[in-house]
C-alpha cells in the first residue's frame, strides 16, 4: 500500500498578497471617509460660530439708532476671528428697514452665513422722567 503525498493546506504567497491588497484598499477608503467627516465637522463649527456673530451684530443693530448704509467690523468667537458687514436699507414698506449681515472667516472672501432682519422705525416714547407707567406725578 502506497501512500500518496499529503498536500499542504495553506495559503499561497499570491493569495496572501491579494488579500493584503484588498485589505489596504478598504482601509484607505475608511480613512478618507473619516478625514472627510472631520473636515465637515470643522466647516459646520465655523458656520455655527459665524451664525452667533451674525446674531450678535443684528441684536446690537436693532438696539441702536439705525444708520443707513454699510458698516463693518470684526468679532471673535471661541478664539476664531470673523469679519462682518451690516447693510441697513429702506424697504418698500414705509417705516421699515432691512438689516442684512454677512459673516466671513477673517482674511477669506467666502461668506459663511447671511442673516436678514427687519426693523420698524416707529419708536415707543419713553415715559416722562420721574414717573413710571401707570403713575402720575406726585403733588
Amino acid at each position: 500500500m502506497t501512500k500518496s503525498p499529503k498536500k499542504d493546506r495553506g495559503f499561497t504567497l499570491i493569495e496572501v498578497l491579494a488579500a493584503l491588497i484588498v485589505f489596504s484598499i478598504a482601509i484607505l477608503g475608511l480613512s478618507q471617509a473619516g478625514s472627510q467627516s472631520v473636515r465637515s465637522v470643522g466647516v459646520l463649527e465655523n458656520r455655527m460660530l459665524a451664525g452667533i456673530v451674525a446674531d450678535n451684530v443684528l441684536v446690537l443693530a436693532r438696539t441702536r439708532e439705525p444708520v443707513l448704509g454699510r458698516q463693518d467690523g470684526e468679532q471673535t468667537q471661541m478664539g476664531r476671528k470673523f469679519d462682518w458687514e451690516l447693510d441697513i436699507e429702506r424697504t418698500d414698506v414705509p417705516g421699515f428697514l432691512e438689516l442684512t449681515v454677512n459673516v466671513r472667516a477673517q482674511d477669506t472672501s467666502q461668506v459663511l452665513i447671511t442673516r436678514t432682519a427687519y426693523l420698524s422705525q416707529q419708536r415707543r416714547t419713553a415715559p416722562a422722567s420721574g414717573t413710571s407707567p401707570g403713575q402720575g406725578a406726585k403733588p
